[in-house]
């Protein structure tokens, strides 16, 4: 019983390091300069500065009236056009994807008035 905590023990702190490690190696930037970059009575049009690392984008946004959260879209353009939203106070949010890894979430705040 001895042997088994004592190679547990011994054992453990190898995993956390091993966890550090790779929470370290984690390269994705999250986008910067999120913005609205034009609106129409249609659509809705946000755009970012493009991340060097990045392969891709993750997307969604969420509409405070209703409690309403979107699909999460994806895009490899640094711009994305919503279409067909109501009038509403809204969220949208932006992730960076490189690979396997995303970065956090950046979000925008407006307010849609057609």
């Amino acid at each position: 019983m001895f042997k088994i905590l004592f190679l547990l023990m011994a054992w453990l702190p190898l995993a956390d390091q091993n966890i550090s490690q790779q929470e370290a190696t984690c390269t994705c930037s999250s986008v910067t300069n999120l913005y609205k970059s034009g609106q129409t009575d249609n659509s809705y049009t946000i755009s970012w500065d493009s991340q060097t690392e990045a392969n891709g984008y993750n997307l969604f946004y969420t509409r405070q009236e209703g409690g309403f959260t979107s699909a999460v879209y994806s895009t490899t353009s640094p711009t994305h056009t919503f279409y067909g939203l109501p009038n509403g106070h809204y969220d949208f949010f932006v992730s960076a994807v490189c690979g396997t890894e995303s970065s956090g979430f950046v979000g925008v705040e407006d307010i849609i008035e057609n």
